[in-house]
């Protein structure tokens, strides 16, 4: 699950309604006792109507509590304390309130960079409005699992506690009456665009039809919302595969550095979990028998329909042989310091669900319609029952209500069980539907769905005979050898979902790494985990030395270039920190680029495949372009003895920063290049790494990626787990846990412990508290 630099600017913006409850806590703030005298074994959980946070080495906080709502409470007041800040703005940006409450100027540096300027608040405010997100939420509180609305009452209060406990540390625009629509909201909010409707507006722009941005429909601009997409990775491997004693589970969402998701660890009235959470929402997880990763790859869930209109005004469509009206209303965003501003939004009622107009023109529109807009409260019950699963039986089981967002679902029990599931609430479409990832007739009831697909019809793989499972953002098709024998029958529809096809760069580094691993060990997760291998760049490396041989090179007479060519041809295929052939390569690659015609991308991957058959115009292309990389280089900071890790850099602090390994290969780009004809020719390590266009110093900082990394080993006797959150855990500038990640593990490759169990947490409280609830 990863946010494109386009998609951080616009939804992680970030409710209204009052709860208006009647708890409050009190909190004594307490160092941790040394361990001559810390408590014992049966001792951290406090009675009822109490919470315990205690604060390990990485400031991650461990909740315990008697009963589980009384654990939620404390998750929101320790989740208030250390990201609070961006808590509200999602708050904020669900309700399509955030260009209404401060301006632009009045967030935080941080923020700034999250939300993307003034002109993203509005377009924030736009989208969420338009798709009805908090109105909606509202509507979905009573269809809650009646204990998950309990716990989500008792978070919003915790939050609430803090806020009146610390006023001090609490944004003076921040609201305080979140409430449990808001908390439901926020959650939809962060992934609406890109996944519950994201696939119908793909679909649309499939068709050379660019989703309305807030200033085309004010008819200030010409330009849509950018699209986006997201990555992710993940592994799980059986015990008769490793020598670890059970099985294990890998769970790498990419997204920005940043981001809003929190870690957690929570031990309350028998409900335990443990891993990255929205708010409340539990979406990354394990608890005490199992775990689950997600990454991007999903069954179609929406659809772009064109609806053509009986006037130019598009009051009213046909559909069949009646004449129905478009619904009309108007958004107002109200706009700190300015007058508010009115654009119409229109609705038509497509597939019984209101489905919103996207793109409007004269006598035509084009709407989106997807099962989420009426079905809010199925990710929250999901991720909740997925909590309190035992096995990966159960844990399908939580999934049958079909409304986790739209994913690759991948879990791992203690009895050495792995079971993959393809979710999405999927639409049944009409066999009249040739292939419903174009634009649908919108005017014809011969393309309306005819109901919802129950889970039972959805794409799950338990346990398989390969003994490990992997999906990198790849259709079904490609995500092992053979295919699922079930894909023959199924709907292309269950598990197509128009961008996860073919192999990516990652899928096949993770399929040949699981493939050449039959005792893995813990040594060899780790090892994979972290890699930052590009798969294949030995191809590239074999059409180098061909290149240069080919054209005959003189390095006679130019020392500094043959020693140039001598360390670019000796890349191992490893983006290390510490390379400097890693550097040489990125030159290269990055100076072969422009001018390339299509007919020279044809040629390079057909020599991708055949080195031997990379022609004498691409000969001379890399000549040429080794040259150019050469000549560049020179002219930096160390020279021809520059660092991978002096220009590719990760943030550890306002004004500090570490060498970085890891990344990929499809770097600063527009227009059609080589890599968006064909991705792996622009390979991505597994650690994977997106940077920012080099600064006057020529650094490049990271800015997504790998962030919210969790590793778990699995046995009979329980679950270790291993985990990473880039940059920390506390978002508030000057904390020592703002950037201590990013610099002590990430930086280095490596991951903390999990201090799920109290005899491993004990001996490593640094702080702790305890609260009152009332």
């Amino acid at each position: 699950m990863r946010m494109r630099p386009s998609m951080e600017n616009e939804m992680k913006l970030f409710g209204r309604s009052c709860l208006g409850l009647a708890l409050a806590a009190s909190a004594v703030m307490a160092p941790a006792a040394p361990p001559s005298s810390k408590r014992s074994v049966s001792d951290p959980v406090p009675r009822a109507g109490q919470v315990s946070i205690y604060r390990d080495e990485w400031g991650v906080p461990n909740i315990y509590a008697a009963r589980e709502a009384d654990g939620f409470y404390g998750l929101g007041y320790a989740l208030a304390e250390d990201i609070g800040e961006s808590f509200y703005l999602m708050i904020l940006a669900a309700r399509g309130e955030l260009a209404a409450t401060l301006t632009f100027a009045e967030l935080s540096p941080a923020a700034q960079a999250r939300a993307g300027g003034a002109d993203a608040m509005i377009e924030n405010d736009y989208q969420a409005k338009l798709w009805r997100i908090h109105e909606e939420a509202e509507r979905s509180v009573a269809r809650l699992e009646p204990r998950l609305r309990d716990n989500y009452e008792k978070f919003a209060a915790g939050v609430q506690a803090f806020a009146r406990q610390h006023p001090d540390k609490v944004p003076a625009w921040a609201p305080r009456d979140v409430d449990v629509a808001d908390l439901v909201a926020m959650g939809h909010w962060l992934l609406w665009l890109e996944y519950q409707a994201g696939q119908g507006l793909r679909e649309c722009r499939r068709g050379g039809i660019a989703p309305a941005s807030f200033a085309m429909v004010k008819g200030d601009a010409t330009a849509s919302r950018p699209p986006t997409e997201g990555f992710s990775n993940q592994w799980a491997v059986m015990p008769n595969r490793t020598a670890t004693g059970g099985a294990i589970l890998l769970s790498d969402p990419h997204g920005g550095i940043n981001s809003e998701f929190f870690e957690y660890r929570l031990h309350a009235g028998g409900f335990e979990s443990a891993g990255f959470s929205v708010g409340p929402m539990m979406l990354l997880a394990r608890n005490a028998r199992v775990g689950w990763a997600m990454t991007t790859g999903a069954p179609d869930v929406a659809d772009c329909y064109r609806v053509a209109t009986t006037s130019p005004d598009n009051r009213a469509y046909r559909f069949d042989d009646a004449t129905i009206p478009i619904e009309n209303e108007m958004i107002e965003i109200k706009v700190k310091g300015r007058a508010p501003e009115r654009v119409p939004a229109k609705y038509t009622r497509h597939n019984g669900v209101p489905s919103p107009v996207v793109r409007e023109m004269p006598g035509v529109v084009y709407v989106v319609s997807t099962p989420y807009f009426l079905n809010l409260e199925g990710m929250h019950n999901s991720a909740y029952l997925m909590n309190r699963a035992t096995d990966v039986d159960g844990f399908r089981d939580a999934l049958n209500n079909g409304g986790m967002f739209p994913q690759n679902v991948l879990a791992a029990d203690t009895k050495g069980d792995i079971f993959y599931f393809r979710a999405g609430l999927t639409p049944r479409r009409p066999a009249a539907i040739v292939d419903p990832l174009l634009i649908l007739d919108g005017n014809s009831s011969s393309t309306s769905w005819t109901g919802l697909h129950p889970a039972s019809d959805q794409l799950a793989i338990k346990s398989p005979a390969a003994g490990y499972l992997q999906n990198n953002n790849v259709d079904p098709l490609s995500m092992s050898d053979p295919a699922p024998e079930m894909l023959k029958t199924m709907p292309t529809h269950l598990y197509k979902d128009g961008r996860t096809s073919g192999q990516t760069s990652r899928s096949l580094a993770a399929l040949r790494a699981l493939e050449a691993l039959p005792n893995m060990t813990e040594s060899d997760a780790f090892a994979l985990a972290t890699s930052v291998k590009l798969v294949d760049e030995q191809a590239w490396v074999e059409m180098m030395k061909l290149a240069v041989a080919g054209a005959n090179v003189d390095l006679g007479s130019n020392e500094p270039l043959a020693a140039f060519i001598k360390d670019l041809l000796n890349f191992d295929g490893e983006l290390r920190a510490d390379s400097t052939s890693a550097l040489k390569y990125v030159y290269f690659r990055e100076a072969l680029r422009p001018g390339l015609t299509l007919e020279d991308i044809e040629g390079l991957s057909k020599a991708f495949d055949d080195p031997t058959k990379l022609s004498s115009r691409l000969q001379a292309r890399f000549v040429g372009a080794m040259e150019t990389a050469f000549a560049r280089l020179l002219k930096m900071p160390k020279g021809l003895q520059r660092l991978y890790g002096d220009e590719f850099r990760l943030r550890t602090g306002p004004d500090s920063s570490e060498p970085m390994s890891g990344g990929n290969l499809i770097l600063p780009q527009t227009g059609i290049n080589e890599c968006t004809i064909r991705e792996r020719l622009c390979g991505t390590s597994l650690m994977a790494l997106y940077y920012a266009p080099p600064n006057e110093k020529g650094e490049r900082f990271a800015i997504l990626g790998s962030r919210i990394m969790r590793l778990d080993f699995y046995s009979p006797q329980g679950i270790r787990t291993y985990s990473l959150q880039n940059p920390g855990q506390v978002h508030e500038a000057g904390s020592p846990h703002s950037h201590d990640q990013a610099r002590d593990l990430m930086s280095k490759r490596k991951l903390k412990q999990v201090h799920f169990d109290w005899k491993d947490l004990r001996d490593n409280v640094v702080s702790s508290v305890k609260l009152h609830v009332e």
